[in-house]
């Protein structure tokens, strides 16, 4: 296929002639279909794994059900641009070139995307989360996803 394509450079329509059509169009439907599984099933992995560890965890919901749902909006871009990047193949159009260029900057994008919000909502369950200490020394953390107001007292009773 880099063959093809490099030869393509000298005549773009070489690119779509029929001989080439059916091995252009196998290898992007493969690779089409190969992200659609291969997201599908991390999406699944991480699901199970939250489903397994909701049986020992006490409290808040897990992190693992928002790192699938990112992992899903992810593979759906990506899938979306490798449709319409099938698409213009097959309907022979020379806006295939530029959707082919772009390709590669989306893979960075989706990638990053998994990073940066992973990390902005571990950083937000952070935030939210505050410890209180008594007299005694003992402390109580409390955390909420929503804001919370806590009024506290400092009038102290001693016996005597």
């Amino acid at each position: 296929m880099v063959n093809l394509y490099s030869r393509s450079g000298s005549d773009p329509q070489l690119l779509f002639s029929p001989s080439s059509n059916r091995l252009v169009g196998a290898s992007l439907s493969c690779t089409l279909v190969g992200n659609a599984i291969s997201t599908g099933l991390l999406a699944y992995r991480l699901w199970i794994a939250e489903v397994r560890a909701s049986k020992y965890r006490v409290g808040q919901d897990g992190h693992m059900i928002f790192v699938a749902r990112i992992v899903i909006n992810s593979g759906a871009i990506y899938l979306v641009s490798q449709v319409l990047f099938l698409g213009l193949y097959f309907a022979r159009s020379n806006a295939f070139f530029i959707v082919e260029d772009l390709l590669v900057p989306i893979i960075a994008i989706c990638f990053y995307m998994v990073i940066l919000r992973a990390a902005h909502h571990k950083e937000q369950d952070h935030i939210n989360s505050i410890t209180l200490n008594n007299s005694a020394g003992v402390g109580v953390t409390v955390t909420s996803k929503r804001n919370v107001e806590i009024h506290l007292s400092t009038d102290q009773v001693h016996s005597v």
